[in-house]
């Protein structure tokens, strides 16, 4: 699932090859894959989604499936901000509303699941979903070297979520929001709040498994479903609860041995 977005005060014809143009307007121009779903908003808004939205929130904090017809999904995306929608919608994706005009906001999901990779310097400014789809190599400027001594040292293996091993390449953070406007780009961030901690009891150790069991619910399938196990308490609690939603005849369990040279 590609998606890209260029933005330029001076160019107007920047495009990435096999990819189809979503939306193009003097100085943005948004493409992507036949999978990125589209849905017309009005008043001149497109939507479009790169990723799996799964369902929404309710006030109550439920997770109802999305119809048919995604009726509800558009009527979200046309009475709520992006951030808003962010907020409402589960899944892993990233979500473009571009129009009217030149006008266009970006946001991955509320967890940013989905990377979005992003340039920081140049006449283009480029936003990808996909590092090949960056006109220019992303090494170009040189690597970011906090970047990979972060890799390389902590656990998970990976550049912290706003950095790429890259210099002038950067992901957009957790609940990073892009607006662009007449060529600008800006992106505003939202300041982490960290939830009180507070003694729990085992009310809250109900809904908690409550939640959790709808979560594996609404990702799983009821025609099959496989889990890789590392043995640790991630993956044995997932496979615990989708044996509880699906049964055991739907489920499978994969367990891999690593052999690593000296």
């Amino acid at each position: 699932m590609k998606l890209c977005i260029f933005v330029s005060k001076t160019k107007t014809d920047i495009t990435a090859q096999g990819l189809k143009v979503l939306y193009q307007s003097p100085g943005l121009t948004v493409q992507g894959d036949e999978d990125v779903q589209f849905f017309d908003l009005g008043d001149g808004r497109k939507a479009f989604i790169a990723g799996d939205v799964l369902g929404y929130r309710t006030n109550q904090g439920d997770i109802i499936p999305l119809s048919q017809n995604f009726y509800d999904l558009k009527n979200i995306l046309v009475h709520y901000s992006i951030e808003d929608s962010r907020n409402i919608l589960e899944g892993r994706y990233i979500l473009v509303i571009a129009g009217p005009d030149d006008q266009c906001s970006v946001s991955a999901d509320h967890y940013g699941q989905r990377d979005l990779y992003y340039n920081t310097s140049g006449d283009v400014r480029c936003f990808v979903s996909d590092l090949s789809l960056m006109p220019d190599s992303p090494a170009a400027n040189g690597y970011d070297q906090a970047a990979l001594v972060h890799a390389l040292c902590m656990y998970g293996y990976r550049p912290p979520k706003r950095h790429t091993p890259y210099k002038e390449i950067r992901r957009l953070g957790v609940l990073d929001t892009v607006y662009i406007k007449n060529g600008t780009v800006q992106i505003k961030t939202e300041d982490f709040q960290p939830v009180r901690i507070e003694n729990f009891s085992e009310r809250e150790l109900e809904e908690y498994a409550d939640i959790f069991l709808e979560a594996t619910k609404i990702r799983g399938s009821k025609y099959g479903n496989v889990v890789y196990l590392s043995s640790g308490w991630d993956s044995s609690s997932i496979l615990a609860s989708l044996v509880h939603v699906f049964g055991r005849r739907k489920v499978r369990a994969v367990i891999g041995r690593m052999k690593y040279a000296e």
